[in-house]
């Protein structure tokens, strides 16, 4: 998450700082220090980080399929972000006219800061499952196949082309 949280703030200070000087001095002007665009995203690349940490640390006391008011105060907090940076992405690519690669890759920075959130959380909303399932399921996971390796030894000699 944090490689592409750093790789969307580049990508928009670099193309904000591009369509910046193309509009004021033509395009083979010399880039500058980043605009308020990339201002804005960094300011809520934090927030969603900070926002995904407190989701993570306040989950220690999560029921599976059930969230607490501070775990859903954060998930808020992490969605909001996520839409803010799906505008600031729009921004972006509205204003920069050019049709580059570059500009087709915000949306995907975005995407795979949200899937890894997502597994964050399913990681651990799965820790807080009951140790006894846990368990229960890592013995069938390692006994099921040992339980059923004859039955499965006999497909070949019923089933001729397998």
């Amino acid at each position: 998450m944090k490689t592409a949280a750093l790789s969307l703030w580049f990508l928009h200070r670099d193309q904000d700082q591009q369509a910046h000087h193309h509009q004021h001095n033509g395009p083979a002007a010399k880039p500058g220090i980043g605009g308020v665009l990339a201002h804005n995203v960094a300011h809520v690349l934090q927030d969603l980080m900070c926002s995904v940490r407190g989701y993570l640390q306040a989950a220690h006391v999560l029921i599976p399929g059930k969230e607490t008011p501070t775990t859903q105060l954060y998930l808020n907090r992490v969605l909001v972000a996520h839409s803010t940076l799906s505008v600031l992405n729009e921004r972006l690519v509205m204003k920069n006219h050019q049709a580059n690669g570059v500009i087709s890759r915000v949306d995907e920075y975005r995407r795979v800061l949200m899937l890894g959130f997502e597994q964050l959380r399913g990681l651990r909303q799965y820790q807080s499952s009951p140790l006894r399932l846990q368990r229960f399921c890592n013995i069938m996971v390692h006994l099921t196949p040992m339980i059923l390796a004859p039955y499965f030894r006999t497909f070949p000699q019923h089933e001729p082309g397998l």
